[in-house]
């Protein structure tokens, strides 16, 4: 028997994690944390993987909401929160999502067909505005952060989707 392999494993180095923002203990905080892998055949795939931090008016509930986007466009509820309160808006396209049985072809394309539309006009600097148009596709969730959520209005492409609206406060 090889000697080398025999007792416990020497313990492991401490590790030491430097944070970007010092941690504040008395203090709320988002963190968001974001990882997105392409996978190409045969090569070794991209990863970006990057972690953020907030720290939101205190004692400020978050706010939770089922909803379902329509063909017709449809402002946002962002319950108690007026406008100038909301930091992040994270929008769930929950198409596709907690099925019990496998889909057939036709439901799978009549799933990917109900992508949500987030719409919000952008000043373009010569005093016209243009439609930003944000696509939320069925299963995937958007994060938002506009200097105006007032304006924000969603809609899905296809018939209905269902969706998740979280409201964080600044």
């Amino acid at each position: 028997m090889n000697e080398e392999l025999q007792g416990p494993p020497p313990p492991l180095p401490e590790e030491k994690l430097f944070p970007l923002q010092p941690a504040l203990t008395n203090k709320d905080r988002i963190t968001c944390s974001f990882s997105f892998n392409y996978e190409h055949l045969g090569e070794q795939p991209t990863t970006i993987h990057a972690i953020a931090h907030a720290y939101p008016q205190p004692l400020e509930q978050p706010y939770e909401r089922r909803l379902v986007a329509k063909e017709e466009w449809q402002p946002l509820d962002f319950g108690w929160f007026a406008p100038d309160q909301i930091g992040y808006l994270i929008l769930t396209n929950n198409e596709g999502k907690g099925r019990q049985v496998q889909p057939t072809d036709t439901e799978r394309a009549d799933c990917e067909k109900r992508v949500v539309e987030i719409s919000c006009e952008v000043p373009t600097g010569d005093n016209s505005r243009f439609p930003l148009k944000i696509l939320v596709f069925p299963g995937w969730p958007q994060l938002i952060r506009v200097s105006n959520p007032a304006q924000l209005q969603i809609r899905c492409q296809h018939e209905s989707a269902k969706c998740h609206l979280y409201v964080f406060p600044k």
